[in-house]
């Protein structure tokens, strides 16, 4: 998923635009890779001159915009104006992927309602979008750019993806807010929308619906259980009288009310469709059943009363009731040389490295590094006893997960969170300046002392490189390369690594495999330092 909206595309990466061919977009790749990133260069390369990934970078970018225009739009967002063009001025498409780039923005400044509207502004513009005239525009680019054109259906697939990165990104917006928030935009979209059942709801705030349930439920569930428990003592307590269970219920209204305060959106959506939220439902139930006992079984009515009326004011909606991985060369440079020279003072290190956050919806965990540690929920690493670091994401349905894994001195600690992939970065970042910087200076001297070091079945020396050869039967063996006869690249999560013989290859997964990253910018650094030796890379 393309977090970073139009500034994550490769056409704003390379600076090409969609009428670029692919002799222009070869250039500009090997133009930027002076100072980007080769890898993302090379991937972004890639994603444009393959008719297929194309489509979904055209997608993402601005449709029906002229080149000088597009950049200039997407010029406005990255220096966070908050201006954003009139909609009318715009095709559909454009002004759509715009309007998703202020979500965060919105939120970031805790304004829960300008983030409803500005969600409901972004839900309607999807519902808008026409596959016809989408695919218009970006054929019209591509018979310029001298691409084959991209047919209707995968337009449309296209499309639906589109939505569903919207209302992913409309959910990490909604978790910058407090929960309370959270829930007074969800309750004002639902209510927006739900009130007529002749006009549906927008196909992104029916995933976004789909979502929040996800997230909902990590409350919802075990506040029910809770619930249920509570109406176990209730009917225990009964027998020493009404008054004993009159403080029991009073909390149960407690536990009910903020459970269905949540649970709002969930049964108003529900509700305008004529069903029930199932769960709500099943509350519901269970709070009826324990009216009944304590009215026919208990003889008290008056307690039995209140657990109706309860029921009443809360299940309304209810038909049964109411009827982020790598620093660029110039940054490992800079650290391992102010390092070296002690230049680096504490205070200016702190700084830099100091950072914390809060990740989930509903039940927020926080994460935090500084100069001594990293602190996961109520977990603390010291970072001085790292020696392995590993980090990377998936893609799933409706957003990302990400995990970052430390360990050292026999034990470990894995870091795993969905969505915010703001903190993914701002954390990976953080540790390769703290630890990973260190780790790749140690593995260099080990390197120059003589001493190979492993990266999962990768073996390497100073000047050589062992990789597993290609093998159909028997078990395979190390085969030994001059690093410059190995060839590397950084793409699905994993570093490929393959001889030029083609008979010996390795891939190693960044989430999984300690120290990929540590490899994986060594090869990178002697590849553009075009030196025989690694422990030579850092040399003038």
């Amino acid at each position: 998923m393309n977090v970073d909206g139009l500034l994550g595309t490769a056409f704003w990466i390379l600076g090409v635009s969609t009428r670029d061919d692919r002799r222009r977009i070869l250039e500009a790749s090997d133009e930027k890779s002076l100072t980007l990133d080769p890898a993302v260069c090379e991937a972004s390369r890639e994603r444009l001159t393959n008719p297929r990934t194309r489509l979904t970078e055209e997608m993402c970018w601005l449709p029906g915009v002229s080149p000088k225009r597009g950049f200039d739009l997407a010029a406005s967002m990255q220096s966070m104006s908050d201006i954003i063009p009139d909609s009318a001025q715009l095709p559909k498409l454009a002004a759509f992927n715009l309007r998703a780039m202020t979500l965060g923005r919105v939120a970031t400044r805790s304004n829960h309602m300008l983030l409803a509207e500005e969600v409901a502004t972004l839900a309607l513009l999807g519902d808008d979008l026409d596959a016809a005239s989408i695919l218009r525009d970006i054929n019209e680019d591509r018979s310029i750019a001298q691409f084959p054109p991209a047919r209707l259906e995968q337009v449309e697939d296209e499309i639906r993806s589109r939505l569903k990165e919207c209302a992913a990104t409309a959910l990490r917006a909604l978790g910058k807010l407090p929960t309370s928030k959270i829930i007074l935009v969800m309750t004002d979209l639902a209510e927006r929308w739900g009130l007529d059942a002749d006009d549906p709801f927008p196909e992104v705030f029916g995933m976004l619906v789909e979502l929040y349930e996800v997230e909902a439920q990590q409350f919802l569930q075990p506040e029910a259980e809770a619930i249920e428990s509570l109406c176990q003592s209730i009917l225990k307590a009964a027998s020493a009288g009404e008054e004993a269970i009159l403080p029991l219920i009073e909390r149960l209204a407690i536990l009910v009310r903020r459970w269905d305060t949540v649970a709002q959106p969930l049964q108003l959506v529900a509700y305008s469709k004529g069903l029930d939220h199932s769960s709500s439902a099943e509350l519901g139930r269970m709070l009826r059943e324990l009216s009944l006992d304590l009215h026919n079984d208990k003889e008290m009515s008056s307690s039995a009363q209140i657990v109706t009326e309860l029921c009443t004011e809360v299940f309304a909606e209810l038909p049964e009731f109411s009827e982020r991985v790598e620093e660029d060369l110039d940054a490992i440079r800079d650290i391992s040389a102010s390092n070296e020279s002690g230049a680096l003072q504490a205070e200016e290190f702190a700084r830099e490295i100091s950072y914390s956050a809060e990740v989930g919806t509903f039940i927020k965990h926080r994460i935090a590094l500084s100069p001594q540690a990293i602190e996961w929920k109520d977990a603390s690493f010291a970072l001085e006893q790292i020696d392995a670091i590993r980090w990377g994401g998936t893609r799933g349905r409706y957003g990302d997960s990400f995990t970052i894994s430390v360990s050292g001195g026999g034990r470990s600690m894995e870091v795993a969170f969905n969505g915010h992939g703001d903190v993914f970065n701002a954390v990976t970042s953080r540790l390769w300046r703290s630890v990973g910087v260190r780790l790749l200076m140690q593995t260099l001297a080990t390197l120059k002392s003589g001493k190979p070091v492993r990266f999962g079945d990768v073996l390497i020396d100073d000047t050589s490189i062992y990789l597993l050869e290609r093998k159909v039967f028997g078990s395979a063996k190390l085969l030994k390369f001059p690093l410059g006869a190995v060839g590397h690249q950084s793409r699905d999560g994993s570093l490929f690594l393959v001889s030029a013989d083609r008979k010996a290859q390795s891939v190693l997964n960044y989430a999984n495999c300690d120290n990929v990253q540590l490899l994986a910018t060594l090869l990178s650094i002697r590849r553009d330092k075009d030196v025989p030796r690694l422990s030579d890379i850092f040399r003038q």
